[in-house]
């Protein structure tokens, strides 16, 4: 249990917008307004179909949040607790293996005991950053994409909105991978375990090297601590692929992807009913 409260700890910290930004909605929402009604002929002066306009920016962007805070979160746990509970053998095995698939050289024991938190710690990162990223991804697509025609009553209403999200499903797809492989996982955890190895010769080391090092104790710390508490699994080193890191980044790509194929046609009738809702009070 106290692994699951820390991971969730972890994660939310990661994950979750901070309360201090919803103060600054309505002003978010009047900047939107603004830059969306200088793109292209839509009457400036009704801030109703402006209004419903960003309540759908609203509904996709949270949409897609979702997935990916979902199938991130996942795949993360699944690769730190699989990690975590091989038997110590087993697991430097599979981290000298891993290792040597970076082109580095046998891990020193102070790397093999720091190589999880360095792991755990650039995973966490990439996860926060391509999650940061889906905003500013739609915002950048929004204006090419977006047809003011999906706040009519027309004929062609529905293939309007299937067009539009099919669209966004797209760019959302591409652009999320173009993230993940933006990040450079591999390089950026290969670096630090250079650099451990370079603080194991340096007799003296700066404040803020030290602040990494009392994290990463304070990490494995956690970690072991909850080895005693909870039931331990059997794993060996045949539930990790040898590069389970580069597998790691295959199966977050395989799953998004199929994670928006599975469910877009949930989004297609979620929009388009807030789409008639929106319809039918406005000329009600």
């Amino acid at each position: 249990m106290l692994f699951f409260l820390i991971l969730s700890t972890l994660l939310a910290s990661s994950w979750m917008i901070s309360s201090d930004a919803l103060p600054i909605q309505n002003q978010m929402q009047t900047t939107f307004f603004q830059d969306q009604t200088k793109l292209y002929d839509i009457n400036q002066e009704d801030e109703w179909f402006m209004s419903q306009e960003y309540d759908i920016f609203a509904s996709v962007t949270d949409y897609y949040e979702k997935i990916i805070d979902s199938t991130f979160n996942s795949e993360t746990e699944d690769l730190l607790l699989n990690l975590i509970h091989l038997p110590k053998e087993c697991k430097n095995r599979v981290l000298n293996a891993q290792a040597r698939l970076l082109n580095l050289e046998p891990l020193s024991e102070k790397q093999l005991l720091k190589m999880p938190a360095i792991i755990g710690k650039h995973v966490q990162a990439m996860n926060s950053k391509v999650y940061l990223a889906v905003e500013n991804i739609i915002t950048l697509h929004w204006h090419t994409i977006w047809n003011p025609r999906l706040l009519t009553h027309g004929a062609e209403q529905e293939e309007l909105i299937m067009s539009f999200l099919s669209s966004f499903n797209g760019i959302v797809a591409k652009k999320i991978i173009e993230e993940i492989d933006n990040y450079e996982m591999l390089e950026m955890i290969k670096m630090d375990l250079l650099n451990t190895s370079l603080l194991n010769q340096t007799p003296t080391t700066a404040g803020n090297n030290m602040d990494v090092v009392f994290s990463t104790f304070n990490w494995i710390r956690k970690y072991t601590l909850d080895l005693f508490r909870t039931p331990v699994v059997q794993y060996t080193s045949s539930d990790l692929e040898v590069d389970f890191l580069r597998g790691h980044l295959s199966e977050l790509r395989t799953n998004l992807l199929m994670e928006l194929h599975v469910q877009f046609m949930d989004f297609f009738v979620t929009i388009q009913s807030d789409i008639l809702e929106q319809l039918s009070a406005y000329y009600d």
